[in-house]
């Protein structure tokens, strides 16, 4: 597996190929950063995955790993936070810095300008998205990894834990108060818990917070 490193210097590729294609469309490569003080030996935490960068402006020319990096405080929304905090708590750690525990990641690391990327653009980095994606997981080594993502890119979601069927592993099934499919599974093939279940843009409150309960029973204390 490559390092995290260079599937980073990658996708600045991947954004320098795909501008000559969709120039205009495109926004930078979210690549992910873990927060000062991360330190997943002593402190539970949680790899927290979207599905693709938020709305913004397309961005033009050929951005550093570096620069983009700089970015990433622009991505915290406020689902991430509240699960950080519930994580906190359980795990006896309140003291420590907000999102200290949580790494933000995308399935789709080079969003466009409106709502999600249309099929081209996905299909033009679903690879590379699966490789990284496995790769964050082994360099985070977060305590459960928590897909807020919906049926947006299933294929990408099932490949990066090695499950390309639903038979293929053992996923708990439940619907969360507004009738919502929740999967979710333990431990299990070297990698850790996952919870998958709804984006949270325009759900809920209440819909939110039991999602986060049920995420957290995955990994106790």
């Amino acid at each position: 597996m490559a390092s995290l490193q260079v599937l980073h210097e990658k996708w600045v590729e991947k954004f320098a190929e795909m501008q000559k294609l969709f120039r205009g469309q495109l926004v930078t490569p979210h690549l992910t950063v873990p927060p000062d003080g991360y330190n997943p030996k002593r402190i539970p935490s949680v790899l927290f995955v979207g599905q693709a960068t938020g709305p913004n402006e397309a961005e033009e020319g050929n951005p550093s790993a570096e620069e983009i990096r700089d970015k990433i405080g622009a991505f915290q929304r406020d689902a991430a936070l509240r699960l950080s905090d519930a994580l906190k708590r359980q795990t006896g750690h309140a003291d420590i810095a907000p999102l200290q525990n949580l790494v933000w990641t995308n399935i789709c690391k080079i969003g466009v300008c409106k709502k999600n990327p249309p099929v081209e653009i996905y299909e033009g980095q679903r690879e590379l998205s699966v490789k990284t994606l496995q790769a964050e997981i082994k360099v985070y080594k977060p305590k459960l990894v928590y897909w807020a993502t919906g049926r947006y890119a299933e294929a990408v979601v099932r490949e990066t834990v090695r499950d390309k069927s639903e038979t293929d592993v053992t996923w708990a099934k439940a619907k969360d108060p507004s009738g919502r499919p929740i999967l979710t599974r333990g431990p299990e093939n070297g990698l850790p818990a996952i919870f998958w279940g709804p984006h949270p843009d325009r759900k809920p409150r209440a819909d939110w917070d039991w999602w986060i309960k049920k995420a957290l029973k995955l990994i106790g204390k």
